[in-house]
C-alpha cells in the first residue's frame, strides 16, 4: 500500500494483533478518522493528487534515466 492510499486504515503493530484477540469487547480497532464528511473528501482529494504526481515523478525519472 502506499503511504497516500492508507489515510483510512489503521496500521496495527503485532502487539495490536495479540490484543485484538483478547479483545472481548471490540473495543481496541481504531481508524483514522475526519471531524466532518468534507473534511474526509478534502482529504481524500489531497492524497489521490499526491498519489497521481508520485506516479508523474517516477514515471519522468525512469523515462529521463533511459536517455
Amino acid at each position: 500500500m502506499s503511504r497516500f492510499t492508507s489515510f483510512l486504515f489503521a496500521m496495527p503493530t503485532a502487539l495490536d494483533g495479540v490484543g485484538s484477540v483478547l479483545d472481548m469487547s471490540g473495543e481496541l480497532p481504531e481508524f483514522n478518522s475526519s471531524d466532518s464528511p468534507e473534511e474526509a473528501d478534502n482529504s481524500a482529494i489531497m492524497l489521490d493528487w499526491m498519489a497521481i504526481a508520485e506516479d508523474i515523478r517516477f514515471a519522468a525519472s525512469t523515462v529521463s534515466g533511459r536517455q
